[in-house]
């Protein structure tokens, strides 16, 4: 059986692969992934998305839209980096934790 993605949701997945690329700033260690769509549980209690921890990293996945509603939602990404320190000019910087979150907005149709 060969499963047949319409474009609109060839197109979503384009843009779920793109935004995770984009959740990477200045080459740090991602350990984790969420998203979550339309409304945001707080930070580590999105569903988690399978990524092996490293600095260049492609996450794929797919969720499940038939418990939306037809209309616009917003997928929303972000990633996690284990908390770490930095010393610039003998200041210490604590770096890390939760990115901002990425959206981006798709229309599900019936």
């Amino acid at each position: 059986m060969k499963l047949y993605l319409p474009l609109w949701w060839r197109t979503l997945l384009f843009a779920i692969i793109l935004s995770c690329a984009a959740c990477l700033v200045q080459a740090q260690n991602i350990s984790k992934l969420e998203y979550f769509v339309d409304a945001d549980p707080g930070f580590g209690l999105g569903t988690a998305v399978p990524v092996n921890a490293g600095i260049d990293e492609t996450a794929n996945f797919q969720f499940n839209i038939s418990t939306l509603s037809v209309g616009f939602h917003n997928l929303y990404m972000r990633t996690y980096v284990v908390p770490y320190q930095i010393v610039v000019d003998g200041l210490t910087i604590k770096k890390g934790g939760w990115s901002l979150a990425s959206v981006r907005t798709f229309y599900k149709v019936n």
